[in-house]
């Protein structure tokens, strides 16, 4: 499992998605390095959502086809079985502990 994760969060990262979320999602002001802050363009938004997500249908459906396959199976390496994994993993460990 623990090398699911590995894959999973290098996709992530190589997405964009955590540099989304750091410098668009969560904040709406951007400082680079010696600049004063100033507001992320909407231009700049798109840019990084295209990266994440695709710039046409085909490339969205590759990235959904990710997250959560057509043909999806518990053991398969998407990021929704991967998830799962980790869930029902956490919960036996929590009934271990309760049972002890």
């Amino acid at each position: 499992m623990r090398e699911e994760i590995k894959e999973i969060h290098k996709a992530i990262e190589s997405k964009g998605i955590i540099e989304f979320r750091n410098t668009y999602a969560a904040h709406i002001f951007v400082k680079n390095k010696g600049e004063k802050a100033k507001p992320l363009s909407e231009e700049n938004g798109k840019k990084m959502l295209a990266k994440i997500f695709g710039k046409n249908i085909e490339e969205m459906l590759k990235f959904y086809e990710w997250v959560y396959p057509e043909s999806y199976s518990e053991k398969g390496s998407s990021v929704v079985a991967v998830v799962q994994r980790i869930r029902d993993h956490c919960i036996a460990i929590s009934v271990e502990q309760k049972d002890s």
